[in-house]
């Protein structure tokens, strides 16, 4: 038309082709603008879905970055300042957060005995959670060092608050059999299990003497930890030389232990929660032909990106299989696919071969190991375990909390089952004053019951 115009020498009819044409560029122009609007609008709602998915992932940071280009297309758009001022709070919250988290790390061994609920505590705030203004102030104090670690640990007991006594009510051995025999049952096993069915075979505590014997300075009276620590600093030998020596101690021989055959003779695929470093269990599933797959953790020293890989070795198969992610496992359902898991929740000895894994990639041994364990727990811990512990009741057998690394442990496992309504259960006989109150205070019921006489009940409903 514009064309036509030019060569229009007729004025009256230049002035309709004028008018068509201003006609048609404002509609051109209306059009634009509308195209434009639509564009900027497809462009925010995109940046929208980006920056709640990125702060759904806790990348505060990004997300900042996306709220302020969606402020920069809509600068009268008071809604989305709102809303970037919100995430930039979260961000400076989260910061806040990881910092204790960091600086708790750096001073675990002070506040041992609590450090694991408080951590989890605060990764609860990180994720969400409600803050406790009260509990973070008392961090800060610790951190600033205002508070003893005495002072924090006593308070933050206080704080929690007496629990309802965990009195266990008589024990109906047919329902606990019927029970176990329908696969309803996690059990969390004690490395001193095979000493208490024979007296021949070595505790913990003999064990400790002969390798500490070993090693100058050692303490004799001491957690095994301790001792690996001792191995580990000692130049002439090593951590290596710990796990070779630990290996010629263990009980390892064939042998029988009534526990482990009554578990064994369970008809239902078990999850089964080891902390010993013997190889018994195994032999005695061996025995009963009983398929099941031995699962480790890998602590990560050597590589971060490891931290949480587990190591599976399948009852029926030559040698393990390659480290591999929890979703990985997740995927497989090894107790959906008719596996009982035994889970060594400080790592294996004997199987996989002495040579074939690091001691220190696949083994929680020495002090520094269970500091590692620590840091990391609520990754090493693998989710396909935890999940397990929906619908089914937790026992502890030939359990003692004695030393920290034990109730590390414990603690770890009941954090991570603690939304299940029914309380955890310990087969305990006259245990110790501390003992009493430990279990005590985390709510677990206590039979008090030899567990030799424990199993000899229960193979009486099993049969």
């Amino acid at each position: 038309m514009q064309q036509e115009y030019i060569d229009e020498t007729r004025q009256e009819e230049r002035l309709r082709l004028q008018r068509i044409i201003d006609q048609r560029q404002a509609e051109h122009d209306a059009l634009e603008m509308r195209l434009q609007r639509l564009e900027a609008a497809r462009d925010k709602a995109e940046r929208l879905t980006e920056a709640r998915q990125l702060e759904r992932n806790q990348a505060y940071a990004e997300a900042v970055r996306v709220w302020e280009a969606v402020c920069a297309l809509d600068p009268d758009d008071v809604a989305s300042a709102q809303e970037r001022q919100r995430v930039q709070a979260r961000q400076q919250r989260a910061e806040r957060l990881q910092g204790y988290l960091h600086e708790l790390a750096r001073r675990m061994v002070e506040i041992k005995t609590i450090f694991v609920p408080l951590t989890l505590k605060v990764k609860q705030m990180l994720e969400g959670g409600e803050e406790d203004t009260t509990l973070l102030g008392l961090i800060e104090l610790f951190l600033d060092r205002t508070l003893t670690a005495e002072d924090l640990t006593n308070t933050v007991r206080a704080l929690e608050g007496p629990r309802p006594p965990a009195a266990a009510p008589p024990m109906n051995f047919q329902a606990l059999a019927d029970r176990m025999r329908r696969g309803e049952i996690v059990y969390c096993l004690g490395s001193d299990i095979p000493a208490l069915f024979d007296t021949t075979v070595p505790d913990t505590k003999t064990m400790v003497a002969t390798l500490a014997a070993q090693v100058q300075g050692a303490d004799a009276h001491g957690a095994l930890s301790m001792v690996a620590q001792y191995y580990h600093m000692k130049p002439d030998f090593g951590l290596s030389s710990f796990v070779r020596h630990l290996w010629q101690v263990l009980p390892n021989a064939p042998l029988q232990v009534p526990l482990y055959d009554l578990l064994a003779s369970l008809a239902p695929p078990l999850l089964l929660i080891s902390a010993a470093y013997d190889t018994l269990l195994e032999q005695a599933l061996q025995r009963a032909g009983k398929r099941y797959v031995l699962m480790t953790s890998l602590l990560g020293l050597d590589a971060e990106a490891d931290v949480g890989k587990v190591v599976l070795h399948y009852s029926d198969r030559a040698t393990p299989e390659a480290p591999c992610l929890e979703q990985t496992l997740s995927d497989r359902d090894v107790l959906g696919q008719g596996y009982s898991v035994l889970y060594k929740i400080r790592g294996a000895l004997g199987v996989p071969p002495l040579d074939s894994l690091p001691p220190q990639h696949a083994l929680t041994l020495s002090e520094e190991q269970y500091f590692t364990l620590a840091r990391h727990i609520d990754k090493i811990i693998p989710s396909y375990i935890v999940r397990q512990f929906t619908g089914r009741g937790l026992w502890f057998l030939g359990y003692t909390p004695r030393y920290w690394e034990d109730r590390l442990l414990t603690n770890a496992l009941l954090a991570r089952r603690q939304q299940q309504g029914e309380p955890a259960n310990v087969v305990r006989q006259a245990p110790e004053e501390f003992e009493e109150m430990y279990w005590h205070h985390r709510g677990v019921r206590r039979h008090d019951l030899a567990l030799q006489e424990f199993v000899r009940r229960l193979k009486e409903y099993s049969a």
